[in-house]
């Protein structure tokens, strides 16, 4: 339900391969994340996981939302070019989903979790969308 990946549904902070000094802090800030995610959650406070490819990121942004729904919360993990889909894909003619709604599907979790930033297009529609998502959920 959470949408991460088949792959990494079985990813947790226990079984994340920390080889570097970077990765052992990455892997700090998110176990804090996740223990302290209700207080996490009053103040705002996000996380924002930056870094070559596979050094970690999607397994430790998996890894706090299998915590968290183990905790009872609700997370959604979507990359950004489905979530700007979901959205764009409301302004067809016919669409089921009211732009409204699909807004709300990525704002109403606890926890949203956007992975792959920066490999959509990067149009002026693609920003706006992501804007509204962010500065909604924020």
């Amino acid at each position: 339900m959470s949408g991460v990946p088949l792959r990494f549904k079985n990813r947790t902070f226990e079984n994340y391969r920390d080889t570097t000094p970077q990765q052992t802090r990455a892997l700090q800030v998110a176990k804090f994340f996740s223990v302290n995610f209700d207080s996490c959650l009053d103040s705002g406070a996000s996380l924002l996981f930056c870094g070559n490819p596979g050094t970690g990121k999607t397994h430790l942004a998996a890894a706090i939302s299998n915590s968290i729904c183990n905790q009872g919360r609700v997370s959604l993990f979507i990359s950004v070019l489905k979530a700007i889909r979901s959205i764009k894909d409301t302004w067809r003619s016919g669409s089921s989903v009211s732009e409204k709604d699909a807004y709300s599907a990525l704002i109403e979790p606890d926890l949203l979790i956007l992975d792959e930033v920066g490999i959509q297009f990067g149009s002026d529609a693609e920003k706006m969308i992501l804007f509204e998502i962010l500065i909604v959920k924020i």
